[in-house]
């Protein structure tokens, strides 16, 4: 089934702090689920910055017939301390690889993906400012079992984002009080729009037309107490 590529403002506005909120719900709902000891008290910090984009090797001038390819990439590093649990720390690039075809209707191309991956042998740096980054793998896994033998087990990826314009800014505070539990929680997010390019196996990729790469940075603290 042949689909078009779908712009990630809006799921990579939220990815980071989505990954905070979910790694964040086992600290916070296990103490009054399990019973919890008197006095237990947990805690939760989360930073993170990321960059986002759909890069493609495609022209849309190119003739009708055309095939070539696009790569939508979710790059981000991130330090967690769950509750003294640090495992969640580190750098990790994910990827869905798309073959595009050129068409004369719009939006003037077919995006089939055929291939899905992630992998955390990578490096992430993005300024605080998110006014660059730059993300590199040396190898994405695309497909662990099953995989089409036509498709490519992998790939090699570098991107490098310019931020440019303001920054958007979002941040909530949150108290929550039940007869087992209190939970004072934090979350902050900001983003803003970036020019990026890239590689994929060597090959240049840019940001087609009608879409947007975005740098964006995330954090969140939680203190749970129950008595």
């Amino acid at each position: 089934m042949r689909t078009p590529i779908a712009s990630k403002s809006w799921k990579t506005r939220v990815g980071v702090l989505a990954l905070a909120l979910t790694m964040a719900g086992p600290v916070l709902g296990s103490a009054s689920a399990a019973g919890a000891a008197p006095d237990s008290t947990a805690v939760f910090h989360f930073k993170g910055r990321a960059g986002s984009a759909v890069l493609t090797d495609c022209s849309l001038s190119a003739p009708v017939g055309t095939q070539c390819r696009a790569v939508d990439v979710f790059a981000f590093e991130q330090r967690v301390n769950n509750d003294g649990d640090k495992t969640g720390t580190g750098p990790q690039v994910q990827v869905t690889l798309y073959a595009v075809t050129i068409t004369a209707v719009e939006p003037f191309f077919d995006a089939v993906p055929i291939g899905f991956g992630f992998t955390s042998n990578a490096t992430v740096k993005i300024n605080g400012s998110l006014a660059k980054g730059a993300a590199r793998a040396e190898v994405v896994p695309l497909c662990d079992f099953g995989c089409d033998p036509s498709s490519p087990a992998s790939i090699a990826l570098t991107v490098e984002w310019t931020g440019f314009g303001p920054t958007g800014k979002f941040g909530f505070h949150d108290k929550f009080r039940d007869e087992f539990c209190f939970v004072n929680s934090r979350n902050g997010f900001t983003d803003r729009a970036a020019n990026a390019t890239g590689t994929v196996d060597g090959v240049a990729f840019v940001v087609p037309v009608g879409f947007q790469a975005f740098l964006q940075s995330d954090s969140s603290g939680a203190v749970q107490h129950c008595a």
